[in-house]
């Protein structure tokens, strides 16, 4: 067993290893959607730009350098979309505008149906702007509605139990290091 402060020191190095804000926000998204680019190549640029800066978190993990290179690729490789979503829904649960003020299951439900409806419409606005062409809602709910319900309501739960940035960073790297379906080549090579 680790004493305290240890485990706090340690807590606090992943604290300032990660770019919570960088990685959960495109700060270059004017820039993106003004770009003359086709749709898929806007999406690959915004894609590359996510997994380099998950790669670069990864290099400023105080274990980086005990994790093999195929190990840290395998689990970049097959992470980096459970990253995301725990990244972005954690900062809007603790920086997000939006807070549940609703009691009751009736106001449960509304708020979150209202999250739901205003995450769809900032989706709708960023396509429409990068397709050059509107999108309607009904085509967004039944493209990505199931999707974005599903982060809305991870988002809200992080909201509901108040999670803090030293939870948020350890199950970061929770996530990124639990094998799940894995095979038991990589469970060693981890342990």
């Amino acid at each position: 067993m680790f004493p305290i402060e240890s485990t706090l020191g340690m807590i606090q190095t992943l604290i300032d290893c990660d770019e919570f804000q960088d990685i959960a926000t495109l700060r270059n998204l004017d820039e993106l959607l003004d770009h003359k680019s086709d749709l898929s190549e806007k999406l690959c640029q915004i894609g590359d730009s996510i997994v380099y800066k998950l790669v670069q978190w990864t290099k400023r993990l105080p274990f980086y350098l005990e994790l093999p290179v195929e190990v840290h690729t395998r689990l970049l490789t097959h992470k980096w979309h459970e990253l995301l979503v725990l990244t972005t829904s954690a900062y809007q649960a603790i920086h997000g505008g939006h807070k549940m003020g609703s009691i009751g299951s009736d106001g449960a439900e509304a708020d979150f149906a209202q999250e739901v409806a205003n995450n769809l419409s900032t989706l709708q606005t960023c396509l429409t702007s990068m397709m050059g062409r509107p999108i309607t809602m009904d085509q967004l709910r039944q493209d990505v509605g199931l999707m974005v319900e599903k982060i809305t309501h991870v988002t809200l739960m992080f909201r509901r139990i108040k999670l803090r940035m030293e939870e948020y960073v350890c199950l970061k790297v929770i996530t990124m290091l639990n094998q799940g379906q894995w095979s038991p080549t990589i469970h060693h090579a981890i342990a």
